[in-house]
């Protein structure tokens, strides 16, 4: 499976490949069609040797053209687009908007699995350049970056955990109220479950005390 989306990128993994065509092959048809930017390509190979190419929606929709015809393959397209995020987040490290734009299909494992310990660290400074910046940001910025890192919570195990969990940490003493803000406020859900599991366990604290710590940062 190779997709033209931020460059070129190929998945050969059977286990992936396999997620692939059971996401794809199982799309119900949209008869009213759909008002997407289907601005990635994906060519696909099957074992027979014959080649299909469909466009993918690209504004965050688990939508998919081929032929003419509109396909709902899933509710948002974070999971299909995350097999081939690796190689676009590596090459968009150095460029902070493009990388804020790429952290929604970020899964710690599969970028860990193409780049390796120290790809995995260099992707942390990376965030936290950007969500910590040295010049001076307005509060609605400092409350997107950070609201940013936070949605980057995807298959985190291991010593990238500890990574990560470190790195809230810092974001949490940088600025405690906009933290809680973005954790609590906003993002909510199982990001936020995972955010605060993970900033308890940096800090040494039960998930319950971290999150009465951060409800009585909220004004």
């Amino acid at each position: 499976a190779v997709l033209e989306w931020y460059g070129t990128a190929a998945v050969t993994d059977p286990a992936a490949l396999s997620r692939i065509e059971a996401l794809l092959s199982s799309a119900e048809n949209l008869i009213g069609g759909a008002g997407c930017p289907f601005t990635a390509y994906l060519t696909l190979t099957t074992k027979d040797g014959r080649t299909l190419r469909i466009a993918l929606a690209t504004d965050s929709c688990g939508v998919y053209m081929s032929e003419g015809a509109y396909y709902r393959y899933a509710s948002g397209n974070e999971e299909l687009f995350s097999f081939f995020a690796p190689q676009a987040i590596h090459e968009a490290i150095s460029d902070p908007d493009a990388l804020a734009l790429l952290l929604p299909y970020l899964n710690w494992s599969y970028y860990d699995a193409a780049y390796g310990a120290d790809g995995v660290f260099a992707l942390i400074d990376a965030l936290r350049a950007y969500a910590m910046p040295v010049e001076t940001t307005t509060d609605s910025d400092r409350l997107a970056r950070m609201m940013t890192v936070m949605y980057a919570t995807v298959g985190l195990d291991g010593y990238h955990a500890d990574a990560y969990a470190s790195f809230l940490r810092e974001l949490y003493d940088y600025d405690g109220k906009t933290f809680a803000w973005c954790c609590l406020g906003n993002i909510g859900g199982k990001h936020a479950e995972s955010v605060v599991g993970l900033l308890a366990y940096a800090t040494d604290r039960s998930a319950a005390e971290t999150r009465r710590t951060l409800e009585a940062l909220i004004p």
